[in-house]
């Protein structure tokens, strides 16, 4: 098992780093460029980058190893306000903050590439696209169901219901399970359909 968790470690690290080479300072700046994107949920700025390759730099210096160094920048970006909080102010969003509310909203994740795209190139700031943005996101709808029926309609409540055993016999985790599915799936038949949800 110890020489398949390494492996496995290695792998990981391979993928993070796919590009990377620490000799090198354009591959150096572009790997950063590329992780504080995807971190920050748009694209870093020039100050941004240099503070952390500055960082980096620094760390490997000390330390002697450049996978320590990155894993103190790593942990720094993921403790950033930048990464923790989404805009929140009295000015409008920036197409990059609309982008991560509707992706975190209706993906539960950060935005794709698609969403990434569609706020550099200021297209995101037309209602026309927010609209056609938001169609592609509900394709799959899944996600959104579960997550929204659960904030709506409380449904994590139904782990502490306890049926009355004497009107219900032998009621299992399967029901219980089942009484959820049924909600998620019932809402989600009427999104797909854009049914009424009046009875």
């Amino acid at each position: 098992y110890a020489d398949q968790n390494e492996q496995r470690l290695a792998a990981q690290r391979e993928r993070f780093l796919q590009g990377f080479d620490d000799q090198d300072e354009d591959s150096r700046r572009e790997f950063m460029a590329k992780f504080l994107g995807r971190v920050f949920r748009r694209p870093a700025t020039d100050s941004e980058i240099d503070s952390y390759l500055g960082l980096l730099h620094r760390e490997a210096q000390t330390d002697g190893s450049i996978d320590q160094a990155m894993h103190l920048a790593v942990r720094t970006a993921l403790v950033s306000p930048t990464f923790l909080y989404r805009g929140i102010g009295p000015v409008d969003l920036s197409s990059y903050e609309l982008a991560s509310r509707l992706s975190n909203f209706f993906t539960s994740g950060p935005p794709d590439q698609t969403l990434i795209r569609s706020s550099s190139s200021g297209r995101l700031s037309d209602s026309r696209e927010v609209r056609k943005q938001t169609k592609r996101l509900l394709r799959d709808s899944q996600t959104f169901s579960q997550d929204f029926t659960r904030g709506w309609l409380g449904l994590e409540s139904l782990d502490r219901l306890m049926p009355d055993a004497r009107l219900i016999r032998k009621f299992t985790a399967a029901h219980r399970q089942g009484m959820k599915e049924e909600v998620i799936l019932t809402f989600r038949e009427i999104l797909d359909n854009n049914r009424s949800v009046k009875a």
